[in-house]
């Protein structure tokens, strides 16, 4: 598996992402803050994710292809 993948680069990612994100909310910056936050929620679900071996199922998660979800017109 590729080591931008793995278990311990999520978590890294995921670290960095929540260091900014209290950076932002110190400076008062609550749309950074947000971003921020949010990348952290997501590299740590990823990080979840990839002891399970789900890189099929968890492959649009991970940026593998394209994930587009359908959308109906009213």
């Amino acid at each position: 598996m590729d080591d931008s993948l793995s278990f311990e680069s999520f978590l890294r990612g995921a670290g960095k992402a929540a260091y900014k994100a209290m950076e932002d909310h110190g400076r008062g910056e609550y749309d950074e803050f947000a971003l921020h936050g949010g990348v952290t929620v997501e590299r740590l679900a990823k990080a979840a994710l990839v002891p399970r071996r789900t890189t099929k199922r968890a492959a649009p998660l991970l940026g593998c292809r394209p994930f587009v979800l359908p959308v109906q017109g009213s």
